[in-house]
């Protein structure tokens, strides 16, 4: 008792969260009763002891949140945290009560409401939550995890997503378009090439750091010398460190020659400084990071420039990753190149993987040899 004494004076100290708590969180509710698909009832804690527990709750639930280190990971918590806690407090519940009844309900609203989301964010939505019961249920604060995959499972993952690759000749028009000999052609070609040579995704390239470009000493698999390479921080707060080509390396240094001036007047030689910044009236502007909407821009800018419809940031990485496979590299090759996970996302990225001409099926006999 005195423990969670000492917890509530704190949390009363505290200046509330206004994304994390939700108004009526602490409403007066008597008995409430749920009614859940057969099979999936949970023992629901009642109103009295669970409105007790919410100070840890919502404490469990700020660290929780906050404990990525990717600040893309703790955007997506967040905002799905945020809207579970309306549509529980619309159901009369807070965050305690909810019972896997509930959470079916959130996912199937997602997937059927006004503005329907894709399967794959629903997922990610689901697993945020399931993420954050677990951590709940480890501490005792909830009876399960009204969540868990066999009790709430995703929607079932659509047909393999067709990709928009680019074709080599295109991928030359748009390295081609950005005018080098200024500073913010220079750096606009960098982030064309960070996108076709590396692959990356545009948060990768946006994060880059000055610091993140090293100098080492290996060879690749055909003898060919590394000498420098740079490290990326991908999904998750992850970082995985890639070989750094020597025109990409080329092209970073002309764009910080042209930039130098600039820079120093900003403090954006520093080591800790946004290797690709912002810039406007041809100069950097205060050393900010680009953001990825500004790079969004930029891809648009010169896909218009050249006359191609429907280019985005990612169209280079599948556009890397079909150009890889037809120049003979295996899935697992290209997969070291992307950080995927698994083979088959990197297989979805294959623009020919349906071209029946390439089915194995067409050389398989058994004749003899």
């Amino acid at each position: 008792m005195a423990v969670k004494n000492r917890l509530d004076s704190t949390m009363a100290k505290q200046k509330p969260n206004p994304t994390l708590s939700i108004p009526g969180e602490f409403d007066q509710i008597t008995d409430l009763t749920v009614s859940t698909p057969a099979g999936k009832e949970s023992a629901l804690i009642p109103v009295n002891d669970s409105k007790s527990l919410m100070p840890l709750v919502l404490e469990r639930l700020r660290d929780f949140v906050n404990k990525s280190n990717s600040e893309a990971t703790r955007r997506a918590y967040r905002v799905t945290m945020e809207q579970f806690q309306i549509f529980l407090r619309n159901r009369g519940k807070n965050i305690v009560q909810a019972t896997p009844g509930d959470v079916l309900a959130f996912r199937d609203g997602l997937i059927q409401g006004p503005k329907p989301l894709k399967p794959a964010s629903v997922t990610l939505r689901l697993a945020a939550l399931r993420s954050f019961y677990k951590y709940l249920h480890l501490a005792g604060l909830v009876p399960i995890n009204p969540a868990d995959t066999r009790l709430v499972t995703p929607p079932p993952p659509p047909e393999m997503a067709t990709t928009n690759a680019l074709s080599p000749k295109e991928v030359r028009m748009l390295l081609g378009s950005p005018d080098r000999k200024e500073v913010t052609g220079a750096r606009d070609y960098v982030v064309l090439l960070l996108l076709a040579r590396l692959a990356l995704r545009a948060a990768e390239v946006c994060s880059l750091r000055n610091q993140d470009v090293m100098r080492v000493s290996a060879r690749d698999i055909r003898g060919r010398s590394i000498n420098w390479v740079i490290r990326v921080r991908v999904k998750g707060g992850r970082e995985r460190k890639l070989p750094l080509p020597d025109d990409v390396k080329s092209a970073i240094e002309e764009y910080l020659k042209l930039d130098d001036e600039m820079r120093r007047l900003t403090k954006g030689l520093n080591p800790d400084a946004a290797l690709i910044q912002r810039t406007g009236m041809g100069r950097t502007l205060g050393g900010k990071a680009l953001t990825t909407r500004a790079l969004w821009n930029i891809v648009n800018k010169y896909a218009e420039y050249v006359g191609l419809d429907q280019v985005h940031p990612h169209s280079f990485r599948h556009t890397a990753i079909t150009r890889a496979l037809d120049m003979g590299l295996s899935y697992r090759d290209v997969q070291m190149m992307t950080g995927h996970k698994t083979l088959l996302t990197v297989q979805r990225y294959d623009a020919h993987r349906e071209d029946m001409s390439r089915n194995a099926i067409n050389e398989l006999n058994y004749e003899d040899e």
